[in-house]
């Protein structure tokens, strides 16, 4: 492998704002062009909150290799859900008032007739099921969706880690998630989700490095991983295919952001279009990365190299 002896290194330091490039331009889905094939299916009752409820489990705990969650006896309680065909992104970095906006970004094509439902678990192990949604078409890879977004917590809210998941339902009745979780404000006046406190959290990422490999753009993500199931990329809302992904170990996954892609639908041409990687503009990126459905998210800085 080639390498140019310009390395971009971005360290991820959690616990401040990030100073990064100017954000890659989001293409979130228009409710309002599709509102006819949209429908309402209700609010989700405590059954969903339980399977929320353990996948997060799961997650926090970096997962078990029979898909379960464990519970404090370290016996299984309840089947975790599998990854969802996309990932859910949060932005952390941009200040408490500013940022913790939240989407949804599919990773692959998600049928006609599948149902979301967003969920909320709070810090006081309250659980939030918000309505179910029906898309009555074809939602394309790198579509991305905005999600409720919550910006502000005061000193009097519980402290702790609040979470979010998407439960998608797939028309064939298979259930899928993708959640992450963030913390609320502590005494200090921290409003960013500090590592050492999540050790064991799967995927969870510590940092990432660009570099040219034969005029490919490689991505190397450095983090926490499970390196017996699918990792899911996204750099904002361009998809990096499962084909120019690999788990190269447990701290290590390498990418070929040059193949990342996505569809966005362009009311001038009447129609989605797909958008690819730029490799020319110095950009800014939310890199989030899905693994057995939880998700973590960094800010990437991507910089035009010779």
């Amino acid at each position: 492998m080639i390498r140019q002896t310009t390395i971009l290194m971005m360290a991820a330091t959690l616990a401040a704002p990030a100073i990064w490039a100017q954000r890659g331009e989001r293409k979130t889905v228009d409710l309002s062009r599709v509102s006819s094939k949209v429908t309402s299916e209700g609010a989700g009752g405590a059954a969903g909150a339980a399977q929320f409820r353990a996948a997060m489990s799961r997650g926090r705990s970096g997962g078990t290799t029979d898909g379960a969650a464990l519970g404090s006896s370290g016996q299984s309680n309840a089947t975790a859900l599998p990854q969802a065909p996309g990932v859910l992104q949060m932005n952390l970095f941009e200040g408490y008032r500013s940022g913790r906006e939240t989407y949804f970004v599919a990773t692959r094509a998600i049928p006609t007739g599948s149902v979301f439902q967003q969920f909320i678990y709070l810090p006081d192990n309250q659980q939030l099921a918000l309505n179910a949604v029906r898309f009555n078409y074809e939602v394309a890879p790198g579509e991305s969706l905005t999600l409720t977004n919550v910006k502000d917590f005061g000193f009097f809210w519980e402290y702790g880690l609040t979470a979010y998941a998407i439960k998608i339902t797939l028309p064939d009745g298979t259930e899928t998630w993708t959640g992450t979780d963030f913390g609320t404000a502590d005494l200090e006046g921290q409003y960013y989700r500090k590592f050492e406190d999540l050790p064991y959290v799967i995927p969870g990422l510590t940092g990432a490095r660009e570099y040219l490999d034969n005029g490919a753009t490689m991505v190397e993500i450095k983090g926490r991983f499970r390196t017996d199931s699918a990792v899911h990329v996204v750099f904002e809302d361009l998809v990096v295919p499962n084909s120019a992904v690999q788990v190269l170990d447990s701290t290590t996954v390498l990418v070929n952001l040059s193949a990342a892609y996505g569809y966005y639908y362009d009311s001038e041409v009447g129609d989605l279009v797909e958008q690819t990687f730029d490799a020319t503009r110095v950009k800014g990126y939310l890199l989030t990365v899905g693994q057995g459905g939880f998700t973590d998210t960094l800010p990437f800085r991507h910089t035009p190299m010779q």
